[in-house]
């Protein structure tokens, strides 16, 4: 049956351990309440229950689950299996070989499997094979996203890439956001957003590369310039400082301050010019044959 001894005299000083569980409490102040084979190899280090887990951080803490290892001071693990705290002030809440990396400072795991937070105040809520790299970085969730420059942010989605400063993918699969400060993607796929303050709201494979430029969505579209924009459609270019598609396909705004408001295969090639597109729409109505 198993016991408890207070001040273990083969631990340390003031250890706290229950025995016969093959459980160790080593060092001062230590404590191991239950479970079986867990070791408190650091002081004040604490293992509540669970099986074969280990802290050897000062004050590490460990609640429960299986082979997991709390190495980081004042580090937390609550559950799961073969979690690896190194960071100092880090935790755990559980999930599936998750880890802080040993120079994060108070990086937080939610849960998953194989997460990877390395960056003070970075944070994996939950998913799989997320990685923060840089401080004050976030991921919700999903599948292999990467956070890596500060205050970058990713949502959710499957393998998206925020690695602007202040920076922020909601969604979608294989978006980038790099190079400038507050750049912004709302979802799609495959769409880039590159420099300062562009944003992408949706849509496929479009690419904003001006500074504050805007894609709301369609697909293929280019954004080149500062404050281009352009509203959706299907390969639409907006090539000069200060223009505007409105959407439609093939067309290019090419010159400073000009527009094009739709249509197919339009060109703005004078400066402040505007390119109207115009549907026809003809009604037919019915007629009746009076006898």
């Amino acid at each position: 049956m198993a016991y408890v001894i207070i001040d273990d005299p083969i631990g340390g000083i003031n250890s706290t351990v229950r025995c016969d569980n093959n459980n160790e409490a080593r060092c001062n102040y230590s404590t191991v309440l239950g479970g079986y084979s867990n070791t408190a190899d650091k002081n004040y280090g604490t293992i509540v229950g669970g099986y074969c887990n280990t802290t050897t951080g000062c004050m590490g803490v460990i609640t429960g689950g299986k082979c997991n290892t709390s190495t980081g001071n004042y580090s937390f693990i609550g559950g799961g299996y073969c979690n690896t705290n190194n960071g100092t002030f880090g935790s755990i809440t559980g999930g599936y070989k998750n880890t802080n990396i040993v120079n994060s400072s108070s990086a937080f795991i939610g849960g998953g499997e194989l997460n990877t937070t390395n960056g003070d105040l970075s944070v994996v809520v939950g998913g799989c094979k997320n990685t923060t790299s840089d401080n004050c970085t976030f991921i919700g969730g999903g599948y292999l996203n990467v956070a890596s420059q500060n205050y970058a942010s990713v949502v959710a989605g499957c393998r998206n890439t925020s690695s602007g400063k202040y920076s922020t993918i909601s969604g979608g699969e294989k978006n980038t956001s790099s190079g400038g400060y507050n750049v912004t993607i709302g979802g799609g796929f495959f769409n880039i957003a590159l420099n300062d303050c562009s944003t992408i709201g949706g849509g496929t494979q479009n690419s904003a590369y001006g500074d504050f430029s805007v894609i709301a969505g369609g697909r293929y579209n280019t954004a080149a310039e500062l404050n281009s924009t352009i509203g959706g459609g299907n390969s639409n270019i907006a090539n000069c400082t200060i223009t505007v598609v409105g959407g439609g396909e093939f067309n290019t705004a090419d010159s400073c301050g000009s527009a094009i408001l739709g249509g197919c295969c339009n060109t703005s090639d004078a400066n402040y010019s505007v390119v109207l597109s115009l549907v026809v729409v003809i009604v037919i109505a019915p007629f009746r044959i009076h006898q």
